[in-house]
């Protein structure tokens, strides 16, 4: 589908494909729920906006190029995969932007605070909560009608819960880290478990579908383990100096975290 483009142009046209794919979905979802309560409608409403707002989608993409590089072709089973790993990817977002109160992300409200206009902060906090669930949910049943092997699909599956373990154990550490001060080795394993854990996973699972050797998946789990370290440095560096200095000029912050792929 996409031939001898650059990185950045690839980039974008793998996550035009990707966003037309979870468009598709979430009007099938809507066209569902529509029949048996409006709020669910709504919430599905909600969900679509969120997920499919501006950004560059590195790690799902990376799914879809990282299976090129074994099959030499993008189809449309791959494009299904890297929907659902954009669906896990804000699943956990939902429940971050929850935890750490924020009130923006990526230009738009954050969707608890969607849920408080039309409610108060309770029914915000606990629709975010159950949303954040929904998506995973999805994204594992997207994962398992994408096409492929059954055993190839439950590889991919292992990974993906794996890393969904990892990522909220690593969301508790970095939450304990406001009330104590780590440790060199207690930081790192907060690390090893944030960033890290999605991009492995996106990889991973790109090269599971790919057919990719034993030998080759252990390389691209350390390539992962790389590219989430550097994510989550950059990511550091906008929250610890650009919020501090621009406050509450949210579309200036925007632009930047979708500079740096946020």
């Amino acid at each position: 589908m996409v031939k001898n483009l650059s990185w950045e142009k690839s980039l974008d046209s793998y996550g035009a494909l990707e966003k037309k794919e979870l468009r598709e979905y979430f009007d099938a979802l809507k066209s569902n729920t529509e029949k048996y309560h409006p709020l669910i409608k709504n919430l599905y409403t909600y969900l679509k906006e969120f997920v499919l707002r501006r950004g560059k989608r590195l790690a799902s993409c990376s799914s879809i190029v990282t299976y090129k590089g074994y099959k030499l072709k993008v189809d449309e089973r791959i494009l299904k995969v890297s929907a659902a790993l954009e669906l896990y990817r804000h699943c956990i977002l939902i429940h971050n932007d929850l935890v750490d109160r924020d009130s923006w992300r990526r230009g738009g409200k954050t969707f608890h605070k969607i849920f408080e206009e039309s409610f108060d902060d309770r029914f915000g906090e606990g629709a975010a909560i159950f949303s954040g669930d929904i998506l995973y949910t999805l994204a594992n049943e997207l994962l398992q009608k994408a096409g492929f092997s059954d055993e190839n699909t439950l590889k991919a599956i292992e990974v993906l819960v794996e890393a969904y373990k990892d990522v909220n154990e690593s969301q508790i550490l970095d939450l304990v880290f406001e009330y104590k001060e780590p440790n060199l080795d207690e930081w790192y394993i907060m690390a090893s478990k944030r960033a890290t854990s999605l991009f492995k996973a996106t990889l991973l699972i790109g090269g599971i579908f790919g057919e990719a050797s034993e030998r080759d998946l252990n390389l691209l789990r350390e390539a992962g383990k790389n590219i989430g370290f550097a994510f989550d440095i950059q990511d550091d560096l906008i929250d610890l100096f650009l919020r501090e200095d621009y406050g509450d000029d949210v579309d200036y912050v925007d632009s930047l975290e979708v500079i740096f792929f946020m």
